[in-house]
């Protein structure tokens, strides 16, 4: 499985945590708008973890960059 596999579904989510803010968030009783920023943003927060655990070349080297074999694997 390449990084670029485990970075697609991770895309996914933090849209749907941006599409829940825009979309639900205006739409909840203050007091519930602050719960759910709070468990968005803890969310949010994981995925980073995740995708800082697959390293943060890629935006320098390209989306696979790490994934290809050295030379002699």
């Amino acid at each position: 499985m390449s990084r670029h596999d485990i970075r697609r579904p991770l895309n996914i989510v933090m849209l749907a945590c941006t599409n829940l803010r825009a979309r639900i968030a205006p739409r909840l009783s203050p007091e519930d708008a602050v719960y759910l920023d709070a468990k968005i943003g803890r969310i949010e927060q994981q995925v980073e973890r995740i995708s800082g655990m697959l390293g943060a070349s890629v935006t320098t080297q390209g989306p696979d960059a790490g994934d290809a074999p050295a030379k002699g694997d």
